[in-house]
């Protein structure tokens, strides 16, 4: 399993990652599935450093994640 950070962000709740498999986790606030995550694949670690310390969560998925990675969600 992995370990989901809480951030800062109006529609993001929660990420997370994993270097092994290397998915990007995004739990978002108004998910109507408990515990239902996006997952992104192939994520590298420097886009999932990035990520977390960008000021705005949700500009950084925007602009730098949707639409570049494949997704799945999933219930983790």
């Amino acid at each position: 399993m992995v370990e989901k950070l809480k951030v800062e962000s109006s529609n993001v709740d929660y990420v997370g990652y994993s270097i092994e498999t290397k998915e990007l986790f995004v739990w978002f606030k108004n998910s109507k599935v408990e515990d239902e995550a996006y997952v992104y694949s192939e994520v590298d670690a420097d886009v999932w450093l990035n990520m977390i310390e960008a000021d705005s969560k949700g500009k950084f998925l925007n602009a730098e994640i949707r639409g570049k990675y494949s997704f799945e969600k999933r219930v983790v």
